[in-house]
């Protein structure tokens, strides 16, 4: 076969067949053949023969088909889209918006859709349910449930006025930073041509849900950066519900409403369109009440926010007020508890609270503050407020709200009473009442400067509904416990109210869901003494509701122990306790405060003149500072004396040394957030010793707590029925009731846990004082508390203590010499007092007694 010379040698002048493999030169060949690789090589290159591959032109076909059939699939997307574009429009809602839950109970509204194709299309099965409860007016019954079925997660399809729109609601994996929630979102979907639906369909669901709150006033909180309703919507309060002094509220409801319609004027002369009030007064004069019910009268919201609540920031505070809920009042309830001398007041919130006041200012007045606001401040304390907080322009009505006045009790009389009093004699009967008893502010001698609240006064007309006489009978009780040095105790507890009284029956139905595990340890292996023997003391089992003897007295529940006679028995001479022998673990006491509990009523029903549930709660500011005048000059003065002892036994001790001094009173270093501390689980310090040892707890009321910063509470009668704890809390056998110690009580709470540093004493030795000044003098106010009750009850003994030196990790340096500086103010020196014992009882030996001893030992007052 011939062959054609080229480059790399020589190829054949035919084209071989397929299978043809070229073969190796002869050696009388002149050249070498080309190597297999190269003659492979060159037939790849040849692309007839390529073409002429049948598995490589069938490769090209399939590629062609595929990729043909991609770019239709992706022109038929295209114009898909195009088309969706042109044709459909949609409308995404999400769950942070207002228009959600509106968008949601439209859905959930019925609807007639005729035809079979429409019904069977706009059948929705996927459902999800809202439920709320509610009790009908009236009722006494259990509340009534409402479900409410709303489309689920998925896709509906629904027919509003002739069109089909198409529904997707769907939940996503991501949820909102700000409140924790899961983001959800409604789609509604319809064709361009109808798109004009969407204004009705949210039209309607607006006008239902302002139909839902009709006649309701919603209520905001801040709730990370949004406001959320707190609660449910609350019905309007009538503004005529609200009663104050004449003239009072016309001027706020006119300013407000001159305000809101002259936002055009305020625009034209570059003055920023907000208004800001200040309403301050006494506690219950109606400054809250009065914002809600002005809230009603203009159809707005209520958006309160709260200074102390933790991680509020002065970024966060200022954004919260400049997307306030559109037609709301802002609230800032007690200003004066936020802020002390310019710094937060951190015992009073969170400690991550972190506002600061010019933070405040700013966000109130500032240069990103917030228009088209109303912002109401209210305080019961006007001389705590800062001047930068209060000027005009942040504040620009103060009014006060103050103690009721002839007006406002005539007024309230006639919307109690009115349909009863026609001729209004009842009403000029209980205004002379209150006239006579000096509770108008026109009073002399003792009732001089007396006034009462409208709240005070409203709670009388609620508990005597329909009883004129009984308010009027019962008017007494709107004196407030306040006392000059010389009056007694008995005279406080002559002047309570009748709501004191029933104080009795809430103790027993307290003591009748204790369960009784069995009373015979009280005279377990014991002989009645010959008068005991007398009295036939009972045990019965099982809890009943108190019921009333036929004299009236209350009757000890059954749990109780009871006896037959009237005649006051001793109790048994010997007996068994729980805690034996000092037993300090946490369900022995718990169970010895379950046996005090149970004791008590047999105790107390035979101590008549005794009320062991009265107490008084007091704050600084209402107890004058003694006066010279008022003085009884004690001679010779008191000298402190320091003693390693419990508080009550340096009382009972006490008291036999100074028979002729009157009832001791003891500082009981109370808890201000639970009566009694932990008594009931077995806790261990001074005031659960108390507890477990007295009738102290009885007196300790829920209502009274927390403990407001310069509040305490007074007990006059408690009676103590234990021995301490070293000796195992045994019963005070053999000694009749009438001859148990009684002693009065002053429980005072110190600060949680201050802020404390290092310093050096004068004598170069470290000791740890408070690192704010302000805690320093709020301890100094509590102690002077604790001595103007003592002096205003008529207390020469008094039994004090290291204030706040235990579980609050006060200072014991600082507390002494706190004390040191109190006792030594003319206020209280000059001799208001005939002993002064400070009961320091260092079990640990941490060193308190010392340091009280250095500092107050032999002192004199």
């Amino acid at each position: 076969m011939a062959q054609l010379p080229t480059a790399r040698g020589f190829l054949p002048s035919a084209a071989p067949s397929p299978k043809f493999r070229s073969s190796t030169s002869t050696t009388n060949s002149p050249t070498m053949a080309e190597p297999p690789t190269a003659a492979a090589g060159a037939s790849i290159l040849n692309l007839d023969a390529l073409f002429n591959n049948p598995l490589f032109a069938g490769g090209i076909g399939l590629a062609s088909l595929g990729a043909a059939a991609a770019f239709a699939r992706k022109g038929v997307v295209v114009v898909a889209g195009a088309a969706r574009r042109r044709l459909v429009i949609n409308v995404e809602i999400s769950k942070q918006d207002p228009a959600y839950p509106w968008i949601l109970a439209w859905l959930s509204q019925p609807r007639e859709n005729p035809g079979f194709l429409a019904s069977r299309l706009t059948r929705i099965h996927n459902l999800s349910v809202s439920t709320t409860t509610s009790t009908a007016r009236g009722a006494a019954g259990p509340s009534n449930a409402h479900f409410f079925l709303q489309p689920g997660y998925s896709r509906h399809v629904v027919r509003h006025k002739g069109v089909y729109i198409a529904v997707n609601r769907e939940k996503h994996n991501t949820a909102n930073m700000n409140t924790g929630e899961p983001h959800e979102v409604v789609q509604l979907t319809t064709l361009w041509a109808h798109r004009h639906i969407f204004e009705d369909v949210f039209g309607e669901a607006h006008a239902l849900a302002a139909k839902a709150n009709e006649g309701k006033t919603i209520v905001y909180s801040a709730k990370g950066i949004d406001w959320q309703p707190l609660g449910e919507p609350r019905k309007k309060r009538p503004l005529g519900s609200v009663i104050l002094d004449e003239g009072v509220k016309e001027r706020v409801v006119g300013d407000v409403k001159e305000f809101l319609g002259q936002q055009q004027w305020y625009v034209d002369r570059g003055i920023p369109y907000r208004r800001g009030y200040l309403l301050f007064g006494p506690p219950g004069s109606g400054k809250t009440s009065f914002i809600q019910s002005l809230a009603g009268e203009l159809d707005f919201s209520v958006a309160m926010i709260n200074l102390s609540e933790m991680g509020m920031t002065d970024d966060k505070l200022a954004f919260l007020l400049t997307k306030l809920p559109r037609r709301s009042l802002l609230l800032l309830e007690d200003a004066d508890a936020a802020f002390v001398n310019r710094r937060q007041r951190d015992a009073d919130g969170y400690s991550g609270a972190s506002v600061t006041f010019s933070g405040l200012l700013n966000a109130l007045d500032g240069l990103a503050a917030g228009e088209e606001r109303i912002a109401f401040l209210t305080t019961n304390h006007i001389e705590r407020l800062d001047p930068a907080l209060i000027r005009p322009g942040r504040v620009d009505m103060v009014m006060r709200i103050g103690e009721a006045t002839r007006y406002q009790a005539a007024q309230m009389w006639d919307r109690f009473y009115g349909e009863f009093d026609k001729d209004g004699s009842g009403r000029e009967r209980f205004l002379a009442r209150l006239d006579e008893l000096g509770l108008f502010g026109e009073g002399t001698g003792e009732a001089a400067g007396r006034h009462t609240s409208t709240a005070a006064i409203q709670g009388l007309f609620l508990y005597n509904k329909g009883d004129m006489q009984g308010a009027i009978d019962m008017a007494e009780g709107l004196i407030p416990r306040k006392y000059e040095a010389d009056d007694s105790a008995e005279g406080a507890i002559k002047t309570r109210s009748r709501a004191t009284n029933r104080d009795h029956q809430y103790l027993h139905s307290r003591l009748a869901t204790i369960p009784v595990r069995s009373h015979q340890f009280l005279f377990a292996n014991s002989k009645m003494s010959r008068q005991a023997s007398l009295h036939d003391f009972k045990f019965s089992g099982g809890a009943s509701r108190p019921e009333k003897s036929e004299d009236g007295r209350r009757a000890s529940p059954s749990s109780s122990i009871t006896h037959s006679a009237a005649t006051s028995p001793a109790l048994p001479r010997t007996g068994q306790s729980r805690a034996r022998g000092g037993d300090r673990s946490n369900a022995s006491l718990a169970a010895v405060s379950e046996e005090t509990l149970a004791v008590l009523p047999s105790i107390l029903d035979n101590l008549p003149h005794l009320d062991t549930t009265f107490s008084e709660s007091l704050h600084l500011s209402e107890l004058d500072p003694l006066r010279t005048s008022k003085c009884p000059c004690h001679t010779p003065r008191a000298r402190v004396r320091i003693v390693n002892a419990d508080s009550l036994n340096a009382a009972i001790e006490l008291a036999a040394q100074r028979p002729d001094g009157g009832r001791v009173a003891v500082l009981n270093l109370a808890s201000d957030i639970h009566p009694g501390g932990g008594w009931l689980k077995g806790a261990v310090a001074q005031e659960e010793a108390m507890c477990y040892r007295s009738s102290l707890s009885l007196s300790l009321h829920e209502e009274c707590y927390p403990f407001r910063r310069r509040m305490g509470l007074y007990t006059p009668d408690v009676v103590v029925v234990r021995e301490d704890m070293a000796s195992g809390h045994k019963l005070m056998l053999g000694t009749a009731p009438a001859d148990l110690p009684v002693v009065s009580v002053l429980s005072i709470a110190a600060i949680r846990r201050p802020e404390v540093r290092k310093s050096r004493s004068t004598s170069g030795t470290e000791e740890y004082v408070f690192a704010r000044s302000a805690d320093r003098a709020l301890t100094k106010d509590k102690m002077r508390l604790c001595m103007r009750i003592a002096a205003s009850r008529n207390h020469s003994l008094l039994v004090l203590g290291a204030l706040g030196c235990g579980a609050f990790r006060n200072p014991p340096e600082e507390i002494a010499q706190c004390w040191l500086e109190v006792l030594d103010e003319s206020e209280f020196s000059g001799g208001w007092w005939r002993e002064i014992w400070f009961a320091v009882y260092d079990r640990k030996n941490e060193g308190n007694f010392e340091i009280f001893e250095d500092v107050l030992g032999g002192v004199e007052v």
